[in-house]
């Protein structure tokens, strides 16, 4: 896993849900937590500075565009 500056609170809400989707699991019904990372569209990520988007480049992640998402997702 790779930090996120900034980040520490959707964290924490991700990791959340991916207890309830473990649980869920557990109890024989359905249950799935995708965690995605950042998207080249406006959203979340549209306000990160463009140091923090060199910074993630970096360490090899880079924005992942709509296409990819929606055909990740269907797999």
């Amino acid at each position: 896993m790779l930090g996120s500056p900034g980040q520490s609170a959707y964290a924490a809400g991700n990791a959340f849900l991916d207890g309830l989707a473990v649980w869920r699991r557990r109890l024989g019904l359905p249950g799935v937590s995708l965690a995605w990372g950042m998207w080249d569209t406006a959203g979340m990520a549209a306000s990160i500075e463009e140091a923090d988007r060199a910074r993630s480049a970096r360490a090899g992640l880079v924005p992942m565009s709509a296409g990819l998402g929606l055909e990740l997702f269907d797999a």
